[in-house]
């Protein structure tokens, strides 16, 4: 039997503001606009790369809560400030 892992990736307002409570239940934690991120996250996870380098996501690795930068929103609209949560 072949066994494929999948990747789970969850967003929105919730997941943006409380991504520790939301990794509870995914793998990788997309907050803010996440157009770019989402196609980044894929390719990236696609490659064999790491996450750490993926701007605008949290992920667990081990007991480890990491979250990356804030990627900037697009160009022409306002985007809300995600507050820093302590990692």
């Amino acid at each position: 039997m072949h066994i494929v892992i999948v990747p789970t990736v969850l967003g929105g307002t919730h997941a943006s503001y409380y991504p520790e409570a939301a990794l509870e239940h995914c793998d990788y934690v997309v907050f803010g606009e996440g157009a770019e991120t989402i196609v980044e996250l894929v390719a990236t996870l696609s490659a064999k790369g790491d996450p750490a380098d993926v701007r605008g996501i949290a992920f667990r690795d081990g007991q480890r809560t990491h979250r990356t930068p804030t990627r900037p929103g697009p160009a022409g609209r306002a985007t809300a400030a995600i507050p820093a949560a302590s990692c």
